[in-house]
């Protein structure tokens, strides 16, 4: 019997954690939120963990026990990249685009088509976006180039800044660095990239005044101690994410979570 698993986010901050199977039983999921870093974490205590930076990057993370266990579009799960783009009717798929729209959620929809390259769209936009995601590529992550292919985070960096040309283009690069810098801490090489400059986190606000308990750390913790987590312990293995984290006083173990 299949089985789906449904998630839900209002813009007001409601969520929810469904289990629906094919005769639509529904079932309710326990699940916990934290906000870890600039992170939304909401984790399911079925082995399912949702990360959304609240902007632009969205990302999942889910139990072993799911290994080849899982379709559509983040692939099955088998270990096998080679077979990830599967269609929705089961069948191996070499076209983005055929691969992607075979799971649209309501078949009404159009199909999504290729679209011209956004550097050449907007020209005016591509010897910005060409320097500014050039820290890719720079010593700032001369450790992780060995590790982690730069090149193609830093073509889908110039790709989405040239992209955003109605407002929002530097959410964008950001987004696109941060991309790589997580994936460099997934493999094991944690990268202080942002400066006053470039991307900044102003940590800093959070303090009260004369206090400086709040602190910028590129690869945070994964599960702290707080008022609605008093155990410090989670479900699921949370990855370390980067953001603002306190340093607590003395004596002082559990601290409020900021809005």
């Amino acid at each position: 019997m299949e089985q789906a698993i449904q998630s839900h986010l209002t813009r007001r901050g409601f969520f929810s954690v469904e289990s629906v199977n094919t005769f639509l039983h529904r079932c309710h999921i326990p699940y916990k939120i934290h906000v870890v870093g600039i992170y939304l974490v909401i984790e399911a205590e079925n082995g399912i963990v949702l990360m959304w930076n609240k902007k632009t990057t969205l990302m999942l993370k889910l139990k072993s026990t799911f290994k080849g266990k899982v379709c559509g579009l983040c692939g099955n799960y088998d270990g096998n990249i080679k077979n990830d783009w599967t269609s929705r009717s089961n069948e191996p798929v070499v076209d983005a685009f055929e691969f992607g729209n075979s799971w649209k959620n309501l078949p009404t929809c159009e199909d999504a088509k290729p679209s011209k390259d956004s550097c050449d769209m907007y020209s005016h936009r591509h010897a910005w976006a060409r320097k500014r995601c050039n820290i890719i590529l720079s010593e700032v992550f001369k450790e992780c180039h060995a590790r982690v292919n730069a090149q193609e985070y830093y073509d889908a960096c110039e790709s989405d800044t040239c992209g955003c040309n109605t407002g929002g283009d530097c959410d964008c690069f950001c987004s696109a660095v941060a991309a790589y810098a997580a994936a460099c801490n997934r493999a094991g090489v944690c990268v202080r990239w942002r400066t006053p400059t470039v991307c900044p986190l102003f940590c800093d606000y959070y303090n009260p005044d004369g206090h400086c308990e709040w602190h910028y750390e590129p690869c945070g913790k994964s599960c702290m101690k707080t008022c609605k987590n008093p155990s410090g312990k989670c479900y699921n293995e949370i990855p370390t994410l980067e953001g603002c984290y306190p340093h607590c006083p003395g004596g002082k173990s559990i601290w409020m979570k900021r809005a």
